[in-house]
């Protein structure tokens, strides 16, 4: 272990292992002969250069790390924007989409828990998750056969992206702002 202390310190600029104290018990290492001294500079060097590539090594790693959480980042925003696109692009087809209907006398009243499900049992009975195609081409589906656009524009979207994927209490909460707009129209079900 001292040889090899006496080598290193000499390689890295000390001229002579005397100059260094280097073994335990305070005593200094003899003198090196110059091709010694030579031969022990060149290992410091190699020593130095392997350093040096390891750190180097080091520092591609970090910046391969770097670069791998700033592709996910990139992936976590354009995730984000298409998920906001999605939710404009619902919003705009809800617009299109809802009902043009003539309010009615029975516009504004809550809706009983029986008018509920006896509307839910008309218009989706046993089934509280259905997402498909209606007849006229819309999507959509729950508990109350909402197409994706009315249950978009009736606030649906702050529970699930469309009905079917909603809680049965959130759907009626969200049936329940329809049918305040709207009364029974939008419904093929009369309840």
């Amino acid at each position: 272990m001292a040889t090899l202390c006496a080598l290193v310190t000499v390689g890295v600029g000390v001229s002579s292992p005397a100059e260094a104290q280097i073994y335990h018990d305070g005593s200094r290492p003899a003198a090196l002969g110059a091709g010694t001294q030579q031969a022990v500079r060149e290992f410091g060097e190699q020593i130095t250069a392997y350093v040096s590539w390891v750190h180097e090594q080091e520092i591609a790693a970090v910046v391969y790390q770097i670069g791998l959480y700033v592709q996910w980042l990139a992936d976590q925003q354009a995730a984000e924007a298409a998920r906001q696109a999605e939710i404009a692009r619902q919003q705009a087809a809800a617009r299109v989409a809802a009902p043009a209907a003539t309010p009615t006398a029975s516009v504004g009243g809550p809706l009983s828990y029986e008018r509920l499900m006896a509307l839910h049992n008309c218009e989706q009975p046993n089934s509280w998750t259905v997402h498909g195609r209606f007849g006229n081409g819309l999507m959509g589906g729950g508990g109350f056969g909402l197409s994706d656009g009315a249950w978009a524009d009736w606030g649906g979207l702050k529970y699930a992206p469309y009905a079917g994927a909603a809680t049965p209490e959130q759907q009626m909460e969200i049936v329940q702002e329809g049918w305040r707009r709207y009364g029974n129209a939008p419904w093929g079900c009369k309840v």
